[in-house]
């Protein structure tokens, strides 16, 4: 079982981009290539062979859902950019060029804080071989637009990024409560199966249903009602742990996932949820509760089997009257 990451080191942008990339440099070396294998014969063309054996297998890993940093990092990149600094050492002005879609490729195959560092390097390396090769009012304008466009590409990248990342958010967030929602729970429980296998850590899991609140909305209307699960939402922040991972499932039914917590522990944080619950001034009148279900992770437990285990719990804790925690062990 592979352990499962909630938010994507490198997100599906870069490995399209990567993707895109690689192939469009395949079909723009290629005609070079052959050029100068045939007609100029100047050693160009073997680094274009080799550019574009390392761009196919790049495309081929990308195409297949496999982002490689190492291979970016280390062979397309520098390829890239060694190609545009041996063209414009050989061809001067007119091989001057392909600067620029060096400058771009940095942001397109690469993590934004590498691709900058990445980028800063170029940029070093290539001001001697510029300034050897061109003419100083052509070499002027020539790295004026190259560190434009590397400034340009920075900034549209890190606005994506940032607009990426404000987008996964929401895209996990329960509008309401602030909590998760149910997009991150299978992630999240296999990543603590994962957990409990290699490092033997107690997991547990608690399912919350307050009680009767339909008759809450029906009371006192929906706007108290969600203040209501807003509330509850803040006591079970309080009463959770930093590693703790909780879920809004829908309605008034909630998960909270403890890490290093074995079934007693767990007890005593769900008795410690639903004291708070009862004693809350949550509603205008009257009193709130909350039934819980607890279950600890057992060896070799499908994350499926894990959830109607404590779910059945709850579930008990409903029939018994509610204002209730029960666990296995008490089943």
């Amino acid at each position: 079982m592979k352990r499962v990451n909630h938010t994507s080191k490198h997100p599906e942008f870069l490995l399209k981009s990567a993707l895109n990339v690689s192939l469009v440099s395949v079909i723009a070396i290629a005609p070079f290539t052959v050029y100068d294998f045939y007609v100029i014969k100047n050693g160009m063309g073997f680094l274009g062979v080799i550019a574009i054996l390392f761009c196919t297998f790049n495309a081929v890993l990308c195409f297949k859902g496999t982002y490689s940093l190492p291979l970016n990092l280390f062979a397309t990149m520098p390829i890239m950019a060694g190609c545009s600094l041996a063209a414009i050492n050989v061809w001067g002005v007119t091989a001057s060029f392909w600067a620029y879609p060096a400058v771009l490729t940095c942001y397109f195959v690469l993590p934004l804080y590498l691709a900058r560092l990445a980028n800063i390097v170029y940029l070093a390396i290539i001001l001697p071989f510029g300034w050897y090769n061109l003419s100083p009012d052509v070499f002027a304008r020539f790295y004026a637009v190259l560190i434009s466009i590397s400034i340009f590409a920075y900034l549209t990248l890190k606005e994506i990024a940032l607009q990426h990342a404000q987008l996964h958010r929401l895209s996990i967030t329960d509008v309401l409560t602030g909590l998760n929602n149910r997009f991150l729970l299978s992630d999240s429980l296999e990543n603590a199966i994962f957990i409990n296998q290699c490092e033997k850590a107690p997991m547990s899991i608690l399912m919350l249903d307050l009680d009767h609140f339909k008759k809450v909305n029906d009371q006192y209307g929906h706007d108290v009602g969600d203040e209501v699960l807003k509330g509850f939402a803040a006591i079970m922040k309080a009463n959770s742990n930093s590693n703790d991972i909780l879920f809004r499932l829908g309605g008034e039914e909630f998960l909270i996932l403890l890490h290093s917590a074995d079934e007693n522990q767990a007890i005593q944080a769900a008795e410690q949820i639903r004291s708070h619950v009862q004693k809350s001034k949550l509603l205008p009148e009257g009193e709130l509760t909350v039934s819980i279900g607890v279950c600890e992770l057992v060896c070799n437990k499908h994350r499926k089997d894990w959830l109607k285990q404590c779910d059945a719990n709850l579930y008990l804790a409903k029939n018994r009257g509610r204002n209730k925690v029960v666990a296995c062990s008490q089943c």
